[in-house]
């Protein structure tokens, strides 16, 4: 679908099972808009066609690249709290965000960390290069109360990655979400680049 303001384009996906391990009808509706500032919003819509609650979460792992070594970036984002790990895994436990902490490890390309926000907050999140010449604005509601960083050794990129729920839920119940049948949620996020030459 296109106007003179957006660009759209819906996807779907419907099963009645969709593994021996999670055997549940549900209907699953992502769209994706772009308008003519150059926003592009992801929206996801869960639904429960059967006859049973189940338990889910969702998440995504879009990266981004400023064109520029990630030692000459910066990273800043609403107030939020980190999720202690051991093992790569979610303990439950909980620390101050540690913004100087945040940025040595953007410059080493050692982010593997997930954070928590405000329950009822919509929350931002900006990558920008240290000359100010160009920028990556990010944003999720709070239907995704959580959000991992991660940088990989092999590229000058970093994954911001919108989750209802960290790793392992399933198995720590850590904002493991519930959707009873006839039932919906949905859950957006989005993004805008800037750039100013010098």
């Amino acid at each position: 679908m296109a106007d003179e303001e957006s660009a759209s384009v819906t996807l779907e996906y419907q099963t009645s099972s969709l593994h021996p391990g999670f055997p549940f009808a549900f209907n699953l509706e992502t769209t994706f808009t772009i308008d003519t500032t150059g926003k592009l919003s992801c929206s996801t819509t869960v639904s429960n066609c059967g006859d049973y609650a189940f338990p889910f979460g969702d998440a995504w792992h879009p990266y981004f690249s400023l064109g520029s070594d990630l030692e000459q970036c910066e990273i800043t984002m609403s107030p939020c709290a980190e999720v202690v790990h051991e093992n790569d895994l979610p303990n439950g436990d909980k620390h101050a965000f540690d913004r100087s902490s945040l940025s040595e490890d953007l410059m080493n390309q050692s982010l593997n960390h997930c954070f928590e926000f405000e329950a009822t907050a919509t929350n931002q999140l900006t990558l920008t290069r240290s000359d100010s010449s160009a920028a990556i604005h990010y944003q999720q509601d709070a239907s995704y109360p959580f959000v991992q960083l991660y940088t990989p050794t092999s590229e000058q990129s970093i994954a911001i990655e919108p989750m209802t729920c960290p790793a392992d839920a399933f198995n720590n119940q850590i904002g493991l979400l519930t959707l009873s049948p006839n039932q919906s949620q949905t859950f957006t996020w989005q993004c805008q680049a800037t750039y100013q030459p010098k």
